[in-house]
């Protein structure tokens, strides 16, 4: 008799124990959902309200989800939350539960009306504004409305990548809503399971993101997907439903080793935003991290200084340098305090643009080596309207922006890159609708060298390729002075504007306009709003119907305005080779060797003969004895390749040294590998 009341006593325990952290994870959520907006407000609210729960400023529309409708009864629900705790307040509070149930009421009554065309609307958006509703209201809506509400949400998530991440999260609000201990768990684990390493939508093994297929999106759906499961980490930490380690090391990975890393400065880039490019303020987003950071910190406080670190960063600091390439998105990062720079490229592998919703309706070139050059965190805000979307920075384009395909990609397979400390290396086949070429980037610290090859056209349009278009803000610096809008074209062998110095390499022009421009956002997408401001753009022209022609330029931030004449002098870079086979510069100051080879080659230099046995981009790096290679393979098809590297002496016979370099694969095909030889 003794033993059955144990057991009995310790059910009942285990039992109050579940209860209690089913308690604890409601009672997390909800506070995460109060707000501190004024009781007038909610007040004018309720007076606005009509008899029959309706409001007269949303749109109720059959085939439309009328969202404004519920985000009102939220407010109203979040009012009652704040104010109604206090007996004094009565009569008030009867009134605003009743404003409350009315608006619910109404919902249920007439909600089958009101099916969107947009599944998302249907079957998360709506979801979205109920939570908070029963959270806020719990213990004053009937079980009979509770009930209605939650049947709204779903049992089991479907779908890949973000979309996953927040069905997920709604089947385990239900859970908590319904006290189904199964239920929570299943949802936390398809959490979870969204922020593990893929090759389908989702984290990727570099720790970018992709959406809508091989898109990246960092900035956009991967950021929501970190919201989410970095909120439900810290509401599910000390319980059973914890993330355990594993899971958490995925989401830091993807925080810290990825999506931190596209930010500087309070800037997100936008080139990791996918549509939402065509969204005003989105490139202004960075403080919307800063939850996240909260949550992370709370719940992997192994990490905690590099949380602290990326605080500081959204503020105006920065913490990390170097280049780092993302060879699954095939997205490049260079940065320091002073610059952030970055390269989009795409291949058939990946989606290089989309147009969805009506959203980045100029998209055309992007994902075509858009080569964005940040001195301020704030230097492209909002400037997108006013952009010519023909003339995109880093480029080589004709005069078509307007993107009609919901998804548009580079029709070639080589592209590839590599980062290693300071320096990036990356190169990209280029192929799109009768335009071709062979480009590649060069990244030294502050330097960016770019070269162009083989470009062809069978169209009747003019080619050019766009070095920066960005606002106009101090004096353009060259062979001339302009202080002003011109709107005329000026010729220049080098020129600076706002401490970025740009040099012809090959002693071809370089052409530049400055212009006051106007711009709708409702021409890129489907905001409202104008903007105006002034613009310098900077090109190199190729002519119409180009047949091989070619450019090399440089770049390089920080440069004063004193030093420029100087630098238009500087002779750091040898441009060895830039053509179809292969380009390829040595950077003076350090006796590096970078480029990318098309097809198997040998590189002379002045000491040594170095062989490829295959395609690849390349950086080679000498210091006394020892050469080191990083490599990496653009076409993410090669096994491995052979390097030879042939010392050359006069007085005795040439030496030869060689080495077979095997290249990682399946998910981890074009990652970037190491070779060193001791001569």
């Amino acid at each position: 008799m003794k033993y059955c009341k144990v057991i009995f006593i310790t059910l009942l325990a285990v039992a109050g124990s579940m209860a209690n952290e089913t308690d604890t994870l409601f009672q997390r959520l909800k506070n995460g959902y109060a707000f501190t907006e004024s009781m007038e407000s909610v007040k004018e609210l309720m007076q606005e309200q009509r008899k029959d729960g309706t409001w007269p400023d949303v749109k109720y529309k059959k085939g439309s989800v009328p969202i404004n409708h519920l985000k009102k009864t939220r407010y109203l629900s979040q009012g009652f939350n704040r104010y109604c705790p206090e007996a004094s307040r009565k009569d008030f509070c009867d009134n605003l539960k009743g404003s409350v149930v009315n608006s619910l009421q109404y919902w249920f009554s007439n909600n089958k009306d009101y099916v969107s065309d947009n599944w998302w609307s249907n079957e998360i958006g709506i979801q979205q504004e109920l939570a908070p509703i029963l959270f806020m209201m719990w213990n004053e809506l009937s079980e009979s409305l509770k009930k209605q509400m939650i049947s709204q949400f779903p049992e089991a998530p479907s779908g890949n990548g973000t979309n996953r991440t927040w069905l997920a999260e709604l089947v385990a609000i239900r859970g908590i809503f319904e006290k189904r201990d199964s239920l929570i768990e299943l949802g936390v684990n398809e959490i979870v399971s969204t922020i593990q390493e893929t090759g389908r939508e989702g984290h990727q093994v570099d720790h970018s993101y992709y959406m809508h297929g091989n898109l990246l999106y960092s900035g956009g759906y991967g950021k929501v997907t970190l919201s989410i499961a970095s909120h439900w980490a810290s509401v599910c930490r000390g319980t059973k439903f914890a993330f355990n380690g594993e899971s958490m090391n995925a989401l830091s990975a993807l925080a810290l080793d990825g999506t931190r890393w596209m930010m500087w400065k309070g800037m997100v880039d936008p080139m990791t935003m996918g549509r939402e490019i065509s969204r005003k303020g989105e490139n202004k987003i960075a403080s919307g991290f800063l939850p996240i950071i909260e949550n992370l910190s709370a719940a992997d406080t192994l990490h905690k200084k590099e949380y602290d670190a990326w605080n500081r960063e959204i503020s105006g600091a920065n913490s990390l340098n170097g280049c780092r390439y993302f060879w699954r998105s095939e997205f490049m990062v260079c940065r320091s305090n002073g610059y952030y720079i970055s390269l989009k490229m795409s291949s058939r592998r990946t989606v290089g643009s989309e147009f969805v919703n009506r959203e980045n309706s100029q998209g055309f070139w992007l994902g075509m080596g858009v080569l964005s050059l940040y001195r301020h965190g704030y230097d492209f805000d909002n400037i997108y309207p006013l952009w010519d979307w023909t003339k995109i920075p880093g480029v080589t384009s004709y005069g078509v922006s307007a993107q009609k395909d919901k998804q548009l990609t580079n029709k070639s397979e080589f592209v590839g890159g590599l980062g290693d400390e300071n320096i990036g290396v990356a190169s990209m086949e280029s192929k799109r609708s009768g335009l071709e070429g062979r480009k590649s980037w060069i990244f030294l610290d502050n330097k960016v060298v770019a070269l162009g090859a083989d470009i062809k056209s069978n169209l009747d349009n003019e080619v050019l390729t766009t070095l920066d278009q960005r606002y106009f803000r101090t004096a353009v610096l060259g062979d001339k002075k302009l202080t002003k809008v011109t709107d005329s074209v000026y010729s220049f062998n080098a020129v600076w504007h706002d401490s970025i110095g740009y040099k012809s390499l090959d002693g071809k022009p370089i052409y530049v306009k400055t212009q006051n421009r106007k711009g709708s956002w409702k021409n890129i997408g489907t905001q409202k709003g104008d903007e105006s401001d002034s613009l310098i753009t900077i090109v190199r022209v190729h002519g119409v119907t180009p047949k091989d022609e070619s450019y090399a330029y440089a770049i390089e931030m920080n440069v004063g305005s004193k030093q420029f004449p100087k630098w238009i002098n500087k002779k750091d870079i040898e441009v060895l080779a830039n053509d179809s086979k292969a380009q390829v510069i040595r950077y003076i100051p350090k006796s590096y060797v970078a480029g990318t080879l098309y097809e198997p080659q040998t590189i002379e230099l002045k000491s040594h003969r170095i062989s490829f046995s295959a395609p690849c981009t390349f950086l080679m790096r000498q210091s006394g004895s020892e050469m080191h290679f990083v490599l990496a393979d653009p076409t993410k098809n090669l096994q491995n390749m052979k390097i030879t590297v042939e010392k050359i002496t006069k007085s005795k016979p040439s030496l030869a040294y060689s080495v077979i370099v095997n290249f990682p694969q399946n998910l981890e095909a074009g990652k970037s590998v190491n070779a060193w030889f001791e001569l």
